[in-house]
């Protein structure tokens, strides 16, 4: 059987030192204009999806939390379980040959997706 997780991994990898060019395309999260959702968990995917919706933007834990769980945030909100999700997210980056560095914590105020050409690859 092929890996196809391999095989997406291999062609994202062949993209060269170009700056991980992360866009949308209505709710899927695209890399180099390949669909990436399918390397991330339904919660990881939301916050990819808003990440990269305010690219250059700090995204507040509210905000992430806002988009995890659209419906009773404030019942399921959890410091803890954002930092497990980002940490997460950083680990699905590093499977896709993208440094995780473009996931920046700005202290006290957030999360930053940056997508500079310091942090295209590994």
């Amino acid at each position: 059987m092929v890996d196809v997780f391999a095989m997406m991994c291999d062609f994202i990898k062949a993209q060269g030192e170009r700056p991980a060019g992360f866009s949308l395309v209505g709710d899927s999260v695209y890399l180099n204009n390949v669909p990436v959702e399918k390397f991330f968990s339904r919660k990881e995917h939301r916050v990819m999806k808003l990440l990269v919706e305010h690219e250059g933007e700090v995204m507040s834990r509210n905000d992430i939390a806002s988009a995890l769980w659209p419906v009773d945030t404030e019942k399921e909100y959890s410091d803890w379980a954002i930092d497990q999700i980002i940490a997460r997210v950083r680990k699905r980056l590093v499977h896709l040959h993208i440094s995780p560095e473009i996931l920046k914590v700005i202290r006290g105020k957030g999360y930053l997706l940056s997508l500079s050409r310091d942090h295209a690859g590994n």
